[in-house]
């Protein structure tokens, strides 16, 4: 299982066995990434069914906000982007050994380089945001003591007030990135609209979502309503987007 930082991309991996794919097993593995990096404010998951029962409910009793992507919007998914970056690594690595029983090895080396590599369209690596240091890549050794560690209080002083700076700039940096990436995206897929529809603030629309069969609850996909709605254009914003509210929202 995979879990990226949404600030600064950096990758969290942990194996699972073929058993805990569910929603326990998924509970347990983000609760030792909190254990190790931190409770986070938010996290964000897809619609699959598997992410939620006990999943959901180890979020509320930790207060950590979740939120669920819609369906077909993998832009909020940030780890389909660095599924991408395994798949392909994952190919070379498992050719060169000759056997695809060298995966969790293999994986824990492509998040390694991951995490030393900078954010994108900065020199900043996503190992020093999150951790305080670079990853050293590629892994060189050496024979002997390579640096004597010492207790001074100025050198931990110091080490703080870098950190703090370093962090307070990432941050402001990295806001500005992910609404670059979010516009980018936003004009890519208006671009890909032939003929995009227009409304007028004061519009009332219908909403379309996927929807799926659930055999636990009883849904079957054919029977379910594929819209939402009504919702009104409050807002028109670059390209073919709009900001919206639905009706019986005061």
């Amino acid at each position: 299982m995979n879990k990226l930082c949404g600030m600064c991309g950096f990758a969290a991996i942990e194996g699972l066995r073929h058993d805990d794919i569910n929603s326990t097993g998924f509970a347990k593995v983000i609760m030792k990434a909190c254990l190790r990096l931190g409770l986070p404010h938010t996290i964000v998951i897809d619609k699959d069914s598997k992410f939620r029962a006990t999943f959901e409910q180890t979020m509320n009793l930790l207060s950590i906000n979740l939120h669920t992507a819609s369906g077909g919007n993998d832009d909020l998914i940030l780890t389909e982007r660095f599924h991408v970056f395994t798949n392909k690594a994952l190919r070379i690595f498992c050719n060169e050994r000759d056997s695809n029983r060298v995966v969790a090895e293999g994986m824990n080396l492509i998040g390694y380089a991951w995490n030393s590599a900078p954010g994108t369209g900065t020199d900043i690596s996503r190992s020093l945001v999150c951790l305080g240091r670079e990853f050293k890549f590629p892994i060189e050794y050496a024979n002997q003591p390579y640096t004597n560690l010492t207790f001074d209080a100025s050198s931990t002083t110091t080490f703080v007030d870098v950190q703090k700076r370093v962090l307070s700039q990432s941050r402001e940096i990295f806001k500005i990135l992910i609404h670059e990436h979010r516009a980018m995206h936003r004009e890519y897929m208006n671009a890909r609209r032939p003929d995009p529809l227009i409304y007028n603030i004061g519009d009332r629309v219908f909403a379309r979502r996927a929807v799926q069969s659930v055999r636990s609850k009883g849904r079957v996909q054919k029977t379910q309503i594929k819209h939402t709605g009504p919702w009104i254009i409050t807002e028109k914003m670059k390209g073919s987007s709009y900001q919206i509210k639905h009706c019986k929202t005061n």
